[in-house]
């Protein structure tokens, strides 16, 4: 951004982006499910949610920084309680969180339509989605720590998430791509 526009010009260009987010953020609401307090996977999604990849943590993160960018509060307490909803609901027996809900219940297998890989539905949850939601809810809670705003119970999940890969770790000496 700072190579590609003059200081003079930059004050123009962050308000015209600011501008523009303002009205994206109107249509969010679509995306929210006011109920329990959670990003859809897409509007029109029937209570979906994956905890990453392309929705939970990963876009409540996204969303918090964009609520404090163009100073949204209705945004920064649904963001909020996206990652509160995860943190205080998905981890499994297992210690790792779950990889998604829908329609009240959290699953391994994922959300529908998104983890139709076999090797995932009988295993269990995709490395990936783990290590995406214990990275987001880490970076959320290091940037809300930074102002001031501590949320102990998102620090809880990725530890928990963490304690589960190392213990994973040291019984087989590898990650592995699914846990159960």
């Amino acid at each position: 951004f700072r190579e590609h526009y003059r200081a003079d010009q930059r004050s123009t260009v962050y308000e015209s982006m600011r501008s523009s987010f303002k009205k994206r953020v109107a249509n969010l609401g679509d995306f929210y499910n006011d109920k329990e307090g959670y990003f859809l996977s897409h509007p029109g999604a029937k209570n979906q949610m994956p905890v990453s990849w392309i929705g939970g943590a990963s876009a409540a993160y996204g969303l918090i920084l964009l609520a404090d960018y163009i100073d949204n509060a209705e945004l920064r307490t649904r963001a909020n309680s996206a990652m509160d909803f995860i943190a205080n609901n998905s981890l499994s027996p297992s210690g790792f969180g779950y990889s998604g809900y829908q329609d009240g219940v959290w699953s391994y297998k994922g959300v529908i339509g998104w983890s139709l890989d076999p090797r995932y539905q009988r295993v269990g949850i995709p490395s990936r989605i783990a290590s995406e939601a214990t990275f987001f809810m880490l970076r959320a809670y290091q940037y809300e720590a930074e102002r001031g705003r501590l949320h102990e119970n998102w620090l809880n999940y990725a530890t928990s998430n963490l304690d589960a890969a190392v213990e994973v770790w040291n019984k087989f000496g590898e990650f592995g791509y699914a846990y159960s």
